[in-house]
């Protein structure tokens, strides 16, 4: 009888432990560790609010009694974040400190130092020196000769004053137009600077050659000097058959020449 009542007890132990099973979703340790190695559980919240540890009573099938079982159903959502790691830290802009370097405002302040002064013909150089060590050149130009009477008041080098002896040329030309019934040509202009040896007081001697014709009608090659006294060109058979040597007649001939497309447009 003793065996009979405690087999039937275990039976229904067995029974109520088998409607009992727990239906619920519990995170073990064991998950919750594993989750804790790699990231943080930011927030924790059921899902189903209206739900939450709600009791349903289910009857068993085929018992007329009145046995109930409570189930509770809970559903969480795990949100997972990355943990950052503890020796990462983010400078904040306080601490930063610029690289570039502080540099000192500076005025430069010049002084020239002449290396080599200008001349007629040649420039000069000049170098300027700041108290920081900075310096620059400045290359300056040639300063060009004067042409007073054709001789330098800087140097007293003998200077051509090539508009000067253009505006002469053109003069002596409308001189001998003026005393020469024919048309002439004009083949070549000359000059030398003076003074020379008949002219001591004159600037320049000019000579000029053209062709005239005569009565028979043939042309005929003529030539003029003409003595450059400060600023007016007078003609040598004038002053007294003031004229000028061989030697210098050969070296006014062959001297440098002017243009005389040049010299007719200043007519």
């Amino acid at each position: 009888m003793k065996k009979l009542l405690c087999t039937f007890v275990c039976v229904i132990m067995m029974v109520s432990l088998s409607g009992c099973t727990s239906e619920s979703e519990d995170l073990t340790s064991s998950d919750l560790n594993e989750i804790s190695e790699t990231s943080s559980i930011s927030e924790v919240i059921p899902e189903n609010n209206d739900a939450s540890n709600s009791a349903t009573v289910t009857p068993s099938e085929g018992n007329t009694a009145e046995s109930s079982t409570t189930t509770s159903t809970i559903r969480y959502t795990i949100t997972l974040e990355d943990t950052p790691t503890s020796n990462q830290t983010t400078p904040s802009p306080a601490n930063q400190t610029s690289s570039a370097p502080v540099v000192s405002e500076h005025t430069h302040s010049y002084s020239p130092s002449i290396v080599r002064e200008s001349t007629c013909e040649t420039g000069g150089e000049i170098v300027y020196t700041c108290s920081c060590g900075d310096t620059y050149t400045e290359q300056t130009p040639p300063l060009g000769h004067t042409t007073d009477n054709g001789v330098c008041a800087r140097c007293g080098k003998s200077i051509v004053n090539t508009e000067f002896i253009e505006q002469m040329a053109a003069t002596a030309v409308n001189n001998i137009m003026a005393v020469t019934s024919t048309q002439i040509q004009i083949n070549k202009i000359t000059y030398m600077a003076g003074p020379v040896e008949s002219c001591s007081d004159c600037s320049y001697v000019i000579l000029v050659e053209y062709f005239e014709q005569n009565r028979l009608g043939a042309s005929i090659k003529q030539s003029k000097e003409f003595f450059v006294i400060n600023t007016t060109p007078v003609e040598g058979t004038v002053m007294n058959g003031y004229s000028t040597t061989v030697s210098e007649y050969m070296q006014l001939s062959n001297g440098p020449r002017l243009d005389v497309q040049t010299i007719l447009s200043r007519l």
